[in-house]
């Protein structure tokens, strides 16, 4: 098996961190997937590579500012969850699309990674997507007795003060994985308590991104 840490870019050039796993045996597909909110490519290890060993390559990656993509403090770093949609979950695509042209394209996409998908605008060209865990995340809908802790200590109490505190959401500390930069946390925040949840931002928050080559 091919085990390769490589340097993708997103569609506005930041660069993010990738293994790349090949099989030694002809390739059956490439599965690009990806990570649930806060959580680093390294979690889904044993899965790549159990696809791997069936036939598929598969490709993981860190969004901007988590795992081995993140460079540095998360002090005053600018991203969101509509750049992990649009920017590094499309970058990572378009080189998967250029890197095996004839080869057949599946998704597989974990909560948040599967909920900003419709945010790739090269979606169209994904052969199969399996969604894991990618319902809304509105704090009334999860189960009990969650909703009944997590929601009012991480929403009301934790977030707002690790935003004051240290500007980005120190998730590490209270073990809910990795660290959040503020973008994120707040616009996370913002659709777990809507009823609606992303609905909230539908024809308000999607970015025009204007891009100089």
């Amino acid at each position: 098996m091919l085990h390769k840490e490589i340097t993708i870019l997103a569609k506005d050039g930041y660069a993010l961190t990738a293994i790349l796993r090949e099989p030694n045996s002809p390739i059956k597909g490439i599965v690009q997937i990806h990570c649930g909110t806060g959580i680093p490519q390294v979690l889904y290890a044993h899965f790549a590579e159990f696809l791997t060993e069936n036939g598929y390559a598969t490709l993981t990656f860190d969004y901007r500012g988590i795992g081995k993509s993140k460079y540095g403090s998360l002090k005053e770093f600018k991203a969101d969850l509509l750049d992990w949609g649009q920017l590094d979950m499309t970058g990572v695509f378009d080189w998967v699309l250029k890197t095996y042209p004839n080869e057949r394209k599946i998704i597989v996409a974990h909560s948040m990674g599967g909920q900003l998908v419709g945010l790739m605008e090269n979606n169209d060209k994904i052969d199969q997507l399996f969604l894991v865990a990618s319902s809304t995340g509105y704090w009334r809908d999860m189960s009990s007795p969650y909703k009944w802790i997590m929601p009012p200590i991480g929403f009301f109490l934790l977030i707002p003060l690790q935003i004051f505190l240290y500007g980005f959401i120190k998730a590490k500390k209270t073990k809910q994985g990795e660290d959040l930069p503020l973008g994120v946390g707040r616009q996370w925040r913002k659709w777990c308590m809507s009823p609606n949840y992303f609905e909230c931002d539908f024809g308000k928050s999607i970015k025009t991104y204007i891009f100089i080559k």
